[in-house]
Protein backbone atom coordinates (compact mmCIF):
# COMPACT_ATOMS: atom_id res chain seq x y z
CA UNK A 1 0.00 0.00 0.00
CA UNK A 2 1.06 3.75 -0.25
CA UNK A 3 3.09 5.28 2.47
CA UNK A 4 0.85 8.23 3.21
CA UNK A 5 2.92 11.30 4.25
CA UNK A 6 2.27 12.95 7.85
CA UNK A 7 -0.34 16.13 8.13
CA UNK A 8 -0.75 19.44 9.70
CA UNK A 9 -1.73 19.36 13.03
CA UNK A 10 -4.54 20.88 14.05
CA UNK A 11 -5.30 21.65 18.02
CA UNK A 12 -8.81 22.54 18.89
CA UNK A 13 -9.41 23.75 23.25
CA UNK A 14 -12.42 22.97 24.45
CA UNK A 15 -13.44 25.83 27.24
CA UNK A 16 -14.72 24.01 30.43
CA UNK A 17 -17.44 25.69 32.15
CA UNK A 18 -18.19 24.48 36.25
CA UNK A 19 -21.15 25.62 38.00
CA UNK A 20 -21.58 26.15 41.53
CA UNK A 21 -24.02 23.26 43.42
CA UNK A 22 -26.34 24.40 45.97
CA UNK A 23 -27.04 22.30 48.78
CA UNK A 24 -30.07 23.00 50.96
CA UNK A 25 -30.55 20.98 54.57
CA UNK A 26 -33.46 21.37 56.06
CA UNK A 27 -34.20 20.04 59.93
CA UNK A 28 -37.62 18.50 60.44
CA UNK A 29 -39.11 19.24 63.95
CA UNK A 30 -41.14 16.25 64.69
CA UNK A 31 -44.05 18.56 67.37
CA UNK A 32 -45.18 16.04 70.04
CA UNK A 33 -41.81 13.89 69.64
CA UNK A 34 -38.66 14.08 71.79
CA UNK A 35 -36.45 12.60 68.68
CA UNK A 36 -35.25 15.50 66.19
CA UNK A 37 -34.26 14.60 62.83
CA UNK A 38 -30.70 16.14 62.47
CA UNK A 39 -29.10 16.55 59.42
CA UNK A 40 -27.48 13.51 59.28
CA UNK A 41 -29.90 11.66 59.78
CA UNK A 42 -31.46 12.86 56.92
CA UNK A 43 -31.31 11.75 53.01
CA UNK A 44 -32.09 14.50 50.22
CA UNK A 45 -34.36 13.37 47.70
CA UNK A 46 -31.98 12.26 44.95
CA UNK A 47 -28.89 12.29 46.65
CA UNK A 48 -26.42 9.70 47.53
CA UNK A 49 -25.70 8.09 50.83
CA UNK A 50 -22.89 9.51 52.82
CA UNK A 51 -20.92 6.16 52.07
CA UNK A 52 -21.35 6.72 48.60
CA UNK A 53 -19.07 8.84 46.64
CA UNK A 54 -20.26 11.86 44.92
CA UNK A 55 -18.50 10.86 41.70
CA UNK A 56 -21.25 9.85 38.81
CA UNK A 57 -21.85 6.38 38.56
CA UNK A 58 -19.44 4.27 35.81
CA UNK A 59 -21.57 2.80 33.14
CA UNK A 60 -22.04 -1.14 33.33
CA UNK A 61 -19.37 -3.11 32.53
CA UNK A 62 -20.46 -6.14 30.40
CA UNK A 63 -20.19 -9.71 32.39
CA UNK A 64 -17.23 -11.64 30.92
CA UNK A 65 -19.06 -14.40 29.81
CA UNK A 66 -21.81 -11.75 27.93
CA UNK A 67 -22.06 -13.00 24.05
CA UNK A 68 -19.83 -11.17 21.67
CA UNK A 69 -20.86 -11.29 17.74
CA UNK A 70 -23.94 -10.18 16.12
CA UNK A 71 -27.20 -12.19 16.95
CA UNK A 72 -27.88 -15.45 15.22
CA UNK A 73 -30.03 -15.41 12.15
CA UNK A 74 -30.55 -17.59 10.12
CA UNK A 75 -31.27 -15.34 7.12
CA UNK A 76 -28.34 -13.76 6.79
CA UNK A 77 -25.35 -15.81 5.85
CA UNK A 78 -24.08 -15.37 2.33
CA UNK A 79 -26.69 -16.15 -0.32
CA UNK A 80 -26.32 -18.42 -3.17
CA UNK A 81 -24.29 -17.33 -6.11
CA UNK A 82 -22.37 -14.43 -4.06
CA UNK A 83 -19.20 -13.35 -4.56
CA UNK A 84 -17.36 -13.49 -1.09
CA UNK A 85 -14.33 -12.89 0.62
CA UNK A 86 -13.33 -12.86 4.34
CA UNK A 87 -13.12 -9.23 5.90
CA UNK A 88 -12.27 -7.62 8.90
CA UNK A 89 -14.24 -8.70 12.51
CA UNK A 90 -17.06 -6.25 12.08
CA UNK A 91 -19.18 -7.34 15.45
CA UNK A 92 -16.05 -7.63 18.24
CA UNK A 93 -15.75 -11.19 18.30
CA UNK A 94 -12.37 -11.25 17.31
CA UNK A 95 -13.09 -13.60 14.56
CA UNK A 96 -12.84 -12.58 11.24
CA UNK A 97 -16.12 -12.04 9.05
CA UNK A 98 -17.09 -12.60 5.51
CA UNK A 99 -18.16 -9.70 3.03
CA UNK A 100 -20.35 -10.60 -0.15
CA UNK A 101 -22.63 -9.12 -2.96
CA UNK A 102 -25.08 -10.84 -5.50
CA UNK A 103 -27.69 -9.80 -7.94
CA UNK A 104 -30.70 -9.98 -6.00
CA UNK A 105 -32.91 -10.08 -9.01
CA UNK A 106 -35.10 -7.90 -10.71
CA UNK A 107 -31.87 -5.18 -11.34
CA UNK A 108 -31.29 -4.93 -7.67
CA UNK A 109 -27.45 -5.60 -6.45
CA UNK A 110 -27.23 -6.27 -2.47
CA UNK A 111 -24.12 -6.49 -0.29
CA UNK A 112 -23.03 -7.66 3.34
CA UNK A 113 -21.35 -9.00 6.26
CA UNK A 114 -22.31 -12.41 7.51
CA UNK A 115 -20.29 -12.79 10.63
CA UNK A 116 -18.66 -15.87 12.18
CA UNK A 117 -21.29 -15.77 15.31
CA UNK A 118 -24.16 -16.11 12.32
CA UNK A 119 -25.31 -12.78 12.37
CA UNK A 120 -24.72 -10.37 10.04
CA UNK A 121 -26.48 -7.73 7.57
CA UNK A 122 -27.09 -6.45 4.11
CA UNK A 123 -28.30 -3.32 2.23
CA UNK A 124 -29.11 -2.51 -1.57
CA UNK A 125 -26.51 -0.84 -3.79
CA UNK A 126 -28.36 1.19 -5.82
CA UNK A 127 -26.54 2.55 -9.20
CA UNK A 128 -27.07 2.88 -13.04
CA UNK A 129 -23.61 2.49 -13.61
CA UNK A 130 -22.98 -0.07 -15.99
CA UNK A 131 -19.57 -0.97 -14.51
CA UNK A 132 -19.55 -3.77 -12.08
CA UNK A 133 -19.91 -2.96 -8.86
CA UNK A 134 -17.63 -3.56 -5.56
CA UNK A 135 -17.19 -3.03 -2.44
CA UNK A 136 -14.58 -2.69 0.43
CA UNK A 137 -15.12 -3.25 4.21
CA UNK A 138 -12.75 -1.14 6.28
CA UNK A 139 -11.84 0.47 9.64
CA UNK A 140 -11.49 3.97 9.18
CA UNK A 141 -9.56 4.90 12.24
CA UNK A 142 -8.07 1.77 13.46
CA UNK A 143 -10.51 1.86 16.05
CA UNK A 144 -13.70 0.59 15.09
CA UNK A 145 -14.89 3.27 12.79
CA UNK A 146 -16.37 0.71 10.83
CA UNK A 147 -17.52 1.79 7.01
CA UNK A 148 -18.86 0.08 3.74
CA UNK A 149 -17.05 1.73 0.11
CA UNK A 150 -19.44 0.52 -2.73
CA UNK A 151 -17.87 1.41 -6.12
CA UNK A 152 -19.59 1.40 -9.18
CA UNK A 153 -17.17 2.92 -11.44
CA UNK A 154 -18.06 6.27 -11.26
CA UNK A 155 -18.48 7.16 -7.62
CA UNK A 156 -18.03 5.29 -4.06
CA UNK A 157 -21.61 5.52 -1.99
CA UNK A 158 -20.70 5.66 1.55
CA UNK A 159 -22.55 3.01 4.28
CA UNK A 160 -21.71 3.15 8.28
CA UNK A 161 -21.64 -0.38 9.66
CA UNK A 162 -22.81 -0.15 13.39
CA UNK A 163 -24.87 -2.61 15.56
CA UNK A 164 -25.12 -4.96 13.15
CA UNK A 165 -26.56 -2.90 10.61
CA UNK A 166 -25.48 -1.47 7.30
CA UNK A 167 -26.88 1.80 6.93
CA UNK A 168 -26.50 4.48 4.05
CA UNK A 169 -24.64 7.93 4.81
CA UNK A 170 -25.96 10.93 3.90
CA UNK A 171 -24.65 14.35 3.31
CA UNK A 172 -26.44 17.46 5.15
CA UNK A 173 -28.81 17.70 2.62
CA UNK A 174 -30.40 13.89 3.10
CA UNK A 175 -29.03 12.98 -0.24
CA UNK A 176 -26.81 9.62 -0.06
CA UNK A 177 -22.89 11.07 0.32
CA UNK A 178 -20.59 9.63 -2.54
CA UNK A 179 -16.71 10.00 -3.74
CA UNK A 180 -16.26 11.05 -7.00
CA UNK A 181 -14.14 8.68 -9.40
CA UNK A 182 -13.11 11.20 -11.99
CA UNK A 183 -16.71 11.27 -13.64
CA UNK A 184 -17.51 14.16 -11.95
CA UNK A 185 -14.34 16.11 -11.89
CA UNK A 186 -14.22 16.27 -8.17
CA UNK A 187 -12.25 13.97 -7.03
CA UNK A 188 -10.16 10.51 -8.51
CA UNK A 189 -10.41 8.43 -5.04
CA UNK A 190 -11.04 7.77 -1.68
CA UNK A 191 -8.63 6.75 1.23
CA UNK A 192 -8.10 6.77 5.00
CA UNK A 193 -5.29 8.86 5.69
CA UNK A 194 -4.58 11.29 8.93
CA UNK A 195 -4.52 14.66 6.91
CA UNK A 196 -4.81 16.74 10.03
CA UNK A 197 -1.90 15.33 11.73
CA UNK A 198 -3.54 13.88 14.86
CA UNK A 199 -2.15 10.72 14.51
CA UNK A 200 -5.58 9.10 13.65
CA UNK A 201 -6.72 8.39 10.13
CA UNK A 202 -9.14 10.01 8.20
CA UNK A 203 -12.01 9.36 6.03
CA UNK A 204 -10.70 11.45 2.58
CA UNK A 205 -11.57 12.06 -0.62
CA UNK A 206 -8.72 12.02 -3.00
CA UNK A 207 -7.99 14.02 -5.96
CA UNK A 208 -4.96 12.91 -8.04
CA UNK A 209 -3.45 16.22 -10.09
CA UNK A 210 -3.81 15.64 -13.90
CA UNK A 211 0.16 15.92 -14.74
CA UNK A 212 0.31 12.86 -12.34
CA UNK A 213 2.67 14.53 -9.63
CA UNK A 214 0.86 14.65 -7.34
CA UNK A 215 -2.96 14.63 -4.91
CA UNK A 216 -4.74 16.40 -2.81
CA UNK A 217 -6.76 14.76 0.22
CA UNK A 218 -9.52 16.72 2.24
CA UNK A 219 -10.86 14.88 5.31
CA UNK A 220 -14.81 13.87 5.60
CA UNK A 221 -16.06 14.07 8.87
CA UNK A 222 -18.39 11.65 10.34
CA UNK A 223 -21.09 11.17 12.68
CA UNK A 224 -22.90 8.09 12.53
CA UNK A 225 -25.16 8.12 9.25
CA UNK A 226 -24.04 11.45 8.36
CA UNK A 227 -21.18 13.16 6.85
CA UNK A 228 -20.12 16.25 5.65
CA UNK A 229 -16.68 17.88 4.07
CA UNK A 230 -14.28 19.76 6.03
CA UNK A 231 -12.24 22.72 4.75
CA UNK A 232 -8.96 20.56 6.11
CA UNK A 233 -7.01 19.36 3.62
CA UNK A 234 -3.32 18.22 2.14
CA UNK A 235 -1.53 18.78 -0.61
CA UNK A 236 1.23 16.67 -1.93
CA UNK A 237 2.85 18.22 -5.20
CA UNK A 238 5.70 15.92 -5.63
CA UNK A 239 4.55 12.40 -4.52
CA UNK A 240 5.88 8.66 -5.32
CA UNK A 241 4.11 7.18 -8.36
CA UNK A 242 2.44 4.42 -5.59
CA UNK A 243 0.77 7.16 -4.26
CA UNK A 244 -0.58 9.08 -7.17
CA UNK A 245 -1.76 5.33 -8.03
CA UNK A 246 -3.64 5.17 -4.58
CA UNK A 247 -5.44 8.25 -4.97
CA UNK A 248 -7.16 6.86 -8.21
CA UNK A 249 -8.25 4.49 -6.36
CA UNK A 250 -10.29 2.90 -3.43
CA UNK A 251 -7.96 2.69 -0.20
CA UNK A 252 -8.08 1.82 3.33
CA UNK A 253 -5.31 2.07 5.70
CA UNK A 254 -3.45 -1.88 4.49
CA UNK A 255 -6.91 -2.85 2.51
CA UNK A 256 -7.27 -1.73 -1.27
CA UNK A 257 -10.69 -2.72 -3.31
CA UNK A 258 -8.63 -4.58 -5.66
CA UNK A 259 -6.75 -6.92 -3.21
CA UNK A 260 -9.39 -7.12 -0.23
CA UNK A 261 -13.09 -6.01 -1.72
CA UNK A 262 -15.91 -8.00 -3.61
CA UNK A 263 -17.07 -7.84 -6.81
CA UNK A 264 -20.16 -8.47 -8.44
CA UNK A 265 -19.80 -11.76 -10.60
CA UNK A 266 -20.13 -11.72 -13.94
Amino acid sequence: MADWPPALRQTTVVPVTRRPVLLLLIAVLLAGCADVATPDDEELPGAAPSSTSASATPSPIPAPDDPAGCPVDGAAGVPDGAASRPTIDVDGDDRPDTAWIADAGDGEVRFGVATASGGGASAPFPSASPVTRSVLVADVTGEGELVALADDGRQVLLFALSGCEIVPVTDPEGAPYAFDLGFTGYGTGVGCVDVDGDGVRDLAGLDAADDGTGYTATAVRLDGPRASNTDVSITVSDAPPAQVEAARSVTCGDLSLLDDGVALPG
